[in-house]
Protein backbone atom coordinates (compact mmCIF):
# COMPACT_ATOMS: atom_id res chain seq x y z
CA UNK A 1 0.00 0.00 0.00
CA UNK A 2 1.55 2.98 -1.42
CA UNK A 3 2.15 5.63 2.22
CA UNK A 4 1.02 8.97 0.86
CA UNK A 5 3.49 12.24 2.00
CA UNK A 6 1.63 15.65 4.11
CA UNK A 7 1.44 17.54 0.59
CA UNK A 8 -0.96 14.44 -0.75
CA UNK A 9 -2.69 14.13 2.90
CA UNK A 10 -3.56 17.54 2.88
CA UNK A 11 -5.04 17.59 -0.86
CA UNK A 12 -7.38 14.57 -0.46
CA UNK A 13 -9.32 16.00 2.87
CA UNK A 14 -8.92 19.28 0.97
CA UNK A 15 -10.92 17.24 -1.82
CA UNK A 16 -13.07 15.37 0.83
CA UNK A 17 -14.12 18.98 2.51
CA UNK A 18 -14.98 20.18 -1.31
CA UNK A 19 -17.50 17.45 -1.74
CA UNK A 20 -18.98 17.18 1.02
CA UNK A 21 -19.32 20.77 1.38
CA UNK A 22 -20.69 21.09 -2.12
CA UNK A 23 -23.52 18.30 -1.35
CA UNK A 24 -24.37 20.04 1.75
CA UNK A 25 -24.72 23.90 -0.43
CA UNK A 26 -26.69 21.71 -2.91
CA UNK A 27 -29.39 20.72 -0.81
CA UNK A 28 -29.26 23.90 1.59
CA UNK A 29 -32.35 26.12 1.62
CA UNK A 30 -33.74 29.27 2.91
CA UNK A 31 -35.84 29.45 5.45
CA UNK A 32 -37.26 32.73 5.07
CA UNK A 33 -37.36 34.82 1.45
CA UNK A 34 -34.95 37.47 1.16
CA UNK A 35 -35.72 40.94 2.28
CA UNK A 36 -34.18 44.23 0.91
CA UNK A 37 -33.24 45.96 3.91
CA UNK A 38 -32.71 49.56 3.85
CA UNK A 39 -29.11 50.60 4.00
CA UNK A 40 -27.45 48.01 2.31
CA UNK A 41 -24.46 45.71 3.59
CA UNK A 42 -23.30 48.58 5.91
CA UNK A 43 -25.53 50.43 8.92
CA UNK A 44 -22.78 53.52 9.97
CA UNK A 45 -24.81 54.80 12.40
CA UNK A 46 -24.41 51.30 14.68
CA UNK A 47 -20.67 53.24 15.20
CA UNK A 48 -22.90 56.15 16.84
CA UNK A 49 -23.05 54.25 20.38
CA UNK A 50 -19.45 54.31 21.93
CA UNK A 51 -19.56 50.67 23.41
CA UNK A 52 -19.71 49.28 20.35
CA UNK A 53 -17.00 51.09 18.88
CA UNK A 54 -14.97 50.38 21.44
CA UNK A 55 -15.91 46.91 21.32
CA UNK A 56 -14.99 46.98 17.79
CA UNK A 57 -11.77 48.63 18.38
CA UNK A 58 -10.55 46.01 21.29
CA UNK A 59 -12.00 42.89 19.12
CA UNK A 60 -9.43 44.24 16.20
CA UNK A 61 -6.45 45.01 19.00
CA UNK A 62 -7.54 41.43 20.61
CA UNK A 63 -7.41 39.30 17.25
CA UNK A 64 -3.96 40.93 16.23
CA UNK A 65 -2.20 39.51 19.12
CA UNK A 66 -4.50 36.14 18.92
CA UNK A 67 -2.43 33.74 17.25
CA UNK A 68 1.04 35.33 17.90
CA UNK A 69 1.78 32.55 20.75
CA UNK A 70 0.95 29.69 18.44
CA UNK A 71 3.01 30.95 15.43
CA UNK A 72 6.30 31.18 17.41
CA UNK A 73 5.86 28.59 20.03
CA UNK A 74 7.35 26.10 17.76
CA UNK A 75 10.19 28.38 17.50
CA UNK A 76 10.57 29.31 21.28
CA UNK A 77 10.48 25.22 22.31
CA UNK A 78 13.47 24.39 20.14
CA UNK A 79 15.76 27.68 20.98
CA UNK A 80 15.07 25.80 24.95
CA UNK A 81 16.33 23.05 23.40
CA UNK A 82 13.38 21.19 23.04
CA UNK A 83 13.33 18.50 19.77
CA UNK A 84 11.62 19.48 16.71
CA UNK A 85 8.89 16.97 17.66
CA UNK A 86 8.27 18.29 20.90
CA UNK A 87 7.85 21.55 19.55
CA UNK A 88 4.94 20.65 17.30
CA UNK A 89 3.25 18.57 19.59
CA UNK A 90 2.80 22.08 21.71
CA UNK A 91 0.99 23.53 18.53
CA UNK A 92 -1.37 20.41 18.44
CA UNK A 93 -1.93 21.08 22.46
CA UNK A 94 -2.41 24.88 21.52
CA UNK A 95 -5.30 23.97 19.29
CA UNK A 96 -6.49 21.19 21.33
CA UNK A 97 -7.19 23.02 23.92
CA UNK A 98 -9.59 25.47 22.81
CA UNK A 99 -12.48 22.92 22.83
CA UNK A 100 -12.54 23.12 26.44
CA UNK A 101 -12.68 26.61 26.58
CA UNK A 102 -15.32 27.01 23.79
CA UNK A 103 -17.26 24.38 25.97
CA UNK A 104 -16.75 26.19 29.21
CA UNK A 105 -17.27 29.38 27.86
CA UNK A 106 -20.98 29.02 27.05
CA UNK A 107 -21.77 27.91 30.21
CA UNK A 108 -20.36 30.60 32.17
CA UNK A 109 -21.53 33.15 30.07
CA UNK A 110 -24.79 31.87 30.47
CA UNK A 111 -24.56 32.68 34.45
CA UNK A 112 -22.17 35.87 34.55
CA UNK A 113 -23.01 37.41 30.63
CA UNK A 114 -20.82 36.80 27.89
CA UNK A 115 -18.47 39.98 28.31
CA UNK A 116 -17.89 39.19 31.84
CA UNK A 117 -16.91 35.85 30.74
CA UNK A 118 -14.44 37.00 28.07
CA UNK A 119 -12.49 39.82 29.73
CA UNK A 120 -10.85 37.69 32.02
CA UNK A 121 -9.85 34.67 29.98
CA UNK A 122 -8.66 37.26 27.25
CA UNK A 123 -6.53 38.81 30.50
CA UNK A 124 -5.23 34.98 31.23
CA UNK A 125 -4.16 34.80 27.65
CA UNK A 126 -2.31 38.67 27.48
CA UNK A 127 -0.67 37.52 30.57
CA UNK A 128 0.53 33.88 29.13
CA UNK A 129 1.28 36.12 26.31
CA UNK A 130 3.81 37.97 28.31
CA UNK A 131 5.03 34.72 30.79
CA UNK A 132 5.74 32.46 27.74
CA UNK A 133 9.66 33.46 26.62
CA UNK A 134 9.95 32.66 30.23
CA UNK A 135 9.12 28.98 30.33
CA UNK A 136 12.61 27.14 29.58
CA UNK A 137 11.09 23.28 30.85
CA UNK A 138 8.97 20.48 29.22
CA UNK A 139 6.37 20.98 31.45
CA UNK A 140 5.90 24.72 31.72
CA UNK A 141 5.63 25.38 27.41
CA UNK A 142 2.80 22.52 28.09
CA UNK A 143 1.22 24.35 30.71
CA UNK A 144 1.00 27.74 29.07
CA UNK A 145 0.27 26.34 25.42
CA UNK A 146 -2.98 24.30 27.32
CA UNK A 147 -3.85 27.38 29.10
CA UNK A 148 -3.17 30.01 26.59
CA UNK A 149 -5.30 27.17 24.16
CA UNK A 150 -8.66 27.41 26.79
CA UNK A 151 -8.14 31.04 27.43
CA UNK A 152 -8.17 31.71 23.31
CA UNK A 153 -11.17 29.61 23.02
CA UNK A 154 -13.26 30.93 25.12
CA UNK A 155 -12.19 34.28 23.49
CA UNK A 156 -13.39 32.90 20.15
CA UNK A 157 -16.23 31.42 21.34
CA UNK A 158 -17.73 34.53 22.40
CA UNK A 159 -16.52 37.24 20.49
CA UNK A 160 -19.65 37.79 18.80
CA UNK A 161 -22.57 37.38 21.70
CA UNK A 162 -22.07 41.12 22.82
CA UNK A 163 -21.82 42.49 19.24
CA UNK A 164 -25.29 40.81 19.07
CA UNK A 165 -26.11 42.45 22.15
CA UNK A 166 -25.75 45.96 21.72
CA UNK A 167 -28.67 47.20 19.02
CA UNK A 168 -31.98 46.26 17.55
CA UNK A 169 -32.84 42.50 16.96
CA UNK A 170 -33.19 43.13 13.19
CA UNK A 171 -29.74 44.67 12.87
CA UNK A 172 -28.15 42.15 14.34
CA UNK A 173 -26.40 40.64 11.02
CA UNK A 174 -25.04 43.85 9.85
CA UNK A 175 -23.42 44.57 13.33
CA UNK A 176 -22.34 41.06 13.56
CA UNK A 177 -20.64 41.87 10.28
CA UNK A 178 -19.23 44.86 10.68
CA UNK A 179 -17.56 43.80 13.62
Amino acid sequence: MPILRFKWTVRVFGFMMLVALGIANLGIDRRLPSVNVKGGLVNLSAFRYPAYTIYCISGITCYLGLYTMPTYLPVSATAVGMSNNFSFLLIAITNAAPGLGRLSAGLLSDQIGPLNAMIPFRGLAGILTFAWPYASSQGALIGVSLLYGIASGTYVSLIVAPAMAMGDVSDVGRRVGMF
